[in-house]
């Protein structure tokens, strides 16, 4: 049995993909989109954040539940109040030292490892997994420099 994707069309009615017409999309789409820092610092690129009440976005933390609703990295340093990109999934590259100052550790992500929201210090990631708060599994390393951002729902420990 063939099956067709379904596709919108131009006037953006679902349809069946037609012999003949492509997709285009990308493989590996990466999502991100504009978030004001509310935090009273900057937010450090890579940091994880989440949507605070007002909307803006803080730096995550695992140790309650509202503050580890992670939606993703920053790609950038934000600075207070100030617009940053906020990437919510797809392969994430920077330096061993970017990935250093998030992650505690020297000479960037340890390749194969999972990466965790860390409990005791807000906008942190580490290899462990908390024993209190929340876990939240960010992603997992592909190199030293490389992360596969894949924020799961935070369970409550």
């Amino acid at each position: 049995m063939e099956r067709k994707p379904l596709v919108l069309d131009g006037n953006g009615n679902v349809t069946q993909l037609q012999p003949g017409d492509t997709l285009d999309a990308r493989a590996k789409e990466v999502d991100s989109f504009g978030m004001i820092n509310e935090d009273l610092n900057p937010i450090v690129k890579l940091s994880p954040v989440y949507i605070s009440s007002s909307a803006n976005v803080k730096p995550a933390q695992a140790n309650a539940p509202a503050t580890s609703k992670v939606i993703g990295l920053a790609v950038e340093q934000i600075a207070p109040a100030a617009n940053g990109s906020i990437q919510t999934d797809g392969q994430i590259t920077a330096t061993q030292a970017e990935w250093d100052a998030v992650t505690g550790q020297t000479g960037g992500l340890t390749p194969g490892a999972t990466y965790f929201l860390d409990e005791a210090n807000p906008g942190k990631l580490r290899v462990t997994a908390p024993t209190s708060g929340s876990l939240v599994v960010i992603g997992d390393a592909l190199s030293d420099v490389a992360l596969d951002l894949n924020v799961e729902k935070p369970i409550l420990l």
